[in-house]
């Protein structure tokens, strides 16, 4: 389980536990492109405070992706 301590604006974020990806790929705009859809969308309004549930995606989803963008 992850906390973030800090507060964060408000305004929409997607969350995204990845399982066994190449260090740093979340910062390839065409890697997130790729997985948006598996993210989970939070809506956080000013001095809102959540608890949010975020699914892991397996390794096994993402098996060709990294390859599919040429990263190894």
């Amino acid at each position: 389980m992850y906390s973030f301590d800090e507060m964060l604006p408000p305004g929409t974020y997607k969350l995204f536990a990845f399982e066994g990806v190449p260090e740093g790929i979340w910062e390839d705009p065409d890697f997130m492109k790729e997985v948006a859809a598996k993210g989970t969308d939070v809506k956080l309004g000013e001095n809102d405070s959540q608890r949010v549930d975020v699914a892991v995606i397996a390794k096994s989803e993402l098996a060709s992706t990294p390859q599919k963008l040429g990263v190894e």
